[in-house]
């Protein structure tokens, strides 16, 4: 502000001018003296913001420190976690004769399997006493069954009920599978197998190559415990044939085991999913190439811990195989029926084929779970 009169520049609040005492007009306020930075509106406002910000941080910092001591002492209080013990507490881990490899997804035609390879024992064809069984690395396959042996068959072991009545599917027939208190070995022989063959002779697939009983039949045994799920075939088989491996053992002599592992579960679908398995066990080409294992479904790899054993007979071959429940995912413990067909196929050409198949189920389509039998646990 200056004055009217002589023009001196005035500070501070006055009314008459302090140069010459002329009355100043309408200065009855001090103009702002010396202003600062502080006395900014705008200022003020970024330092209320930046305040409440740092005000929100130290918070979330105290939140995060009293939730984790919250988490630790919890953690501290809660019971220390224990694996579940296996299916047997008592008869020891499964035997894992090949470690199983990467699986990977797969699709084959009727008669394929979808199962892992393993170590499989592999005896030559004797005749006399049975022998000791080499082990052999062997890879998975589709596998047949050969006649009982000469010997006179065992006596047959009084019927174990289930827990329930075992429910079936028209047209599908129910086996009971006997409970063994013993480990079966897997030698081609079948004079330790407690139980009695039951006859396949049912052709499913290839009807017009089948010129009957001597071309292909086969029986039966099946036993298990919590381990494992133990079958033994005997496959009467005019002309033995057997070339191929791997994803292609159905194109030969040997069996297919389609397993139904949730029967209960899904008894009215009439689609395969997880827990239905298509395995094919090969009895080799028995001479020197051993027995082998594969699965096709649900998916296409080798499976950890089967035992398999072979050997030719007169009038075809025997072939016997221990699979560990583990492998498919099925606590025996826990249900009292599976679905199943055990199925035999057939080739009389030296070229890779399958012309034949007989099954356990009557009514076995490959695309259809529906028509796989039931397999009742003894207990």
């Amino acid at each position: 502000m200056r004055c009217a009169k002589c023009r001196h520049k005035i500070r501070g609040a006055t009314w008459y001018c302090p140069n010459c005492g002329a009355p100043v007009d309408d200065l009855n306020v001090a103009d702002s003296v010396h202003p600062t930075i502080w006395s900014r509106p705008w200022v003020r406002l970024l330092s209320a913001a930046l305040a409440m910000f740092a005000l929100a941080g130290v918070v979330a910092l105290v939140v995060g420190l009293l939730r984790a001591r919250s988490a630790d002492v919890r953690r501290a209080a809660a019971p220390t976690a224990t694996p579940p013990p296996p299916y047997s507490t008592d008869a020891g881990p499964v035997e894992t004769l090949v470690a199983a490899s990467q699986l990977r997804p797969s699709r084959y035609p009727d008669g394929a399997v979808d199962a892992p390879p393993e170590v499989a024992t592999f005896a030559a064809q004797q005749s006399g006493s049975p022998a000791a069984a080499m082990p052999l690395p062997a890879t998975s396959g589709p596998t047949e069954a050969s006649p009982t042996e000469a010997s006179a068959p065992p006596a047959e072991p009084p019927s174990v009920p289930t827990r329930a009545t075992p429910r079936s599917r028209e047209g599908a027939p129910v086996w009971t599978v006997p409970r063994t208190s013993g480990t079966l070995q897997m030698d081609g022989w079948l004079d330790d197998w407690p139980t009695a063959p039951l006859p396949i002779d049912t052709v499913v697939f290839g009807q017009g190559s089948w010129t009957g009983a001597d071309d292909l039949s086969a029986s039966a045994r099946l036993a298990w415990d919590e381990q494992m799920l133990y079958v033994g075939v005997e496959v009467i088989d005019d002309t033995f044939s057997q070339t191929s491996t791997g994803g292609n053992l159905h194109l030969g002599d040997g069996i297919e085991l389609q397993l139904d592992g949730q029967l209960a579960a899904d008894f009215d679908d009439g689609t395969f999913n997880a827990d239905d398995w298509q395995i094919g066990i090969s009895p080799g080409d028995l001479e020197g190439r051993p027995p082998e294992v594969y699965a096709w479904r649900p998916i296409a790899g080798p499976v950890a811990g089967v035992r398999l054993g072979a050997r030719a007979t007169e009038q075809g071959y025997v072939l016997e195989a221990a699979l560990p429940w583990a492998a498919f995912d099925i606590n025996p413990r826990a249900i009292d029926t599976i679905g199943a067909s055990l199925n035999i196929s057939d080739n009389d050409s030296p070229e890779p084929a399958q012309q034949t198949m007989i099954a356990s189920s009557p009514r076995r389509t490959w695309g259809d779970p529906r028509t796989l039998g039931t397999w009742a646990l003894g207990r």
